[in-house]
Formats: C-alpha cells, sequence, structure tokens
C-alpha cells in the first residue's frame, strides 16, 4: 500500500502510466487525509 500526500502531476504522462502499472500489480494507493492529531516526541 502507498499513501501520497500530493497528487500534483496526476495529470501527468509519467504518473497516469505509473498508477496504471501500480493496479496492474496489484498494488493500492490512496491520498493521505489529515486528521487533525499530532505526535509529539522528546529524543
Amino acid at each position: 500500500t502507498i499513501i501520497y500526500s500530493s497528487d500534483k502531476y496526476a495529470t501527468t504522462p509519467s504518473v497516469i502510466a505509473s498508477k496504471r502499472m501500480l493496479k496492474a500489480a496489484g498494488v493500492e494507493f490512496y491520498k493521505y487525509e489529515e486528521s487533525g492529531r499530532e505526535i509529539k516526541m522528546t529524543l
């Protein structure tokens, strides 16, 4: 599964071809949708 944050170039031939190949290979992909939650970490 691929989760992407931006589909800025969705209409370009290379992205269309890439998505077609991913679908043919059975790879799922979708756009990330923000939930508004935050993660804070101290290292």
